[in-house]
């Protein structure tokens, strides 16, 4: 007797991965008009287990512009808006990613991690 239906539940492009092997597949940055304000738009590898992810911004003079955490993420694309914070910098401001996962007896374990830079002019890209 053949089969009624045929459910995939799991694309076979996109088998969820072990800790150890999640990885960023895709980092997008997008300035929003108030110049203070970004749009990231973060893609990660298909997980079995929920990671962490770190996010830290500095500005052009090396100061800190901002950080968010993402704990036990949900799902592997992810779109978040990321305030910066302190007085308006025109230049270069840098992002570091990271994605972790947390061990109570080893701490945290970051799995891979990234950087990018956008230019902001006046408050705007």
């Amino acid at each position: 007797m053949e089969p009624l239906l045929d459910l995939n539940l799991v694309d076979p492009d996109h088998i969820p991965l072990p800790p150890e092997a999640v990885r960023f597949e895709g980092i997008s940055i997008e300035p929003l008009a108030d110049g203070r304000r970004l749009r990231l738009k973060i893609d990660l590898t298909p997980f079995q287990q929920r990671p962490n992810l770190l996010i830290e911004a500095k500005g052009p003079s090396g100061r800190d512009a901002g950080e968010v955490s993402v704990l036990e993420a949900m799902d592997a694309r992810m779109e978040l808006t990321f305030h910066l914070r302190g007085p308006e910098e025109s230049g270069p401001y840098e992002l570091h990613f990271q994605v972790f996962y947390h061990d109570e007896d080893e701490g945290d374990q970051v799995v891979d991690q990234r950087t990018a830079t956008i230019e902001l002019e006046d408050g705007t890209a």
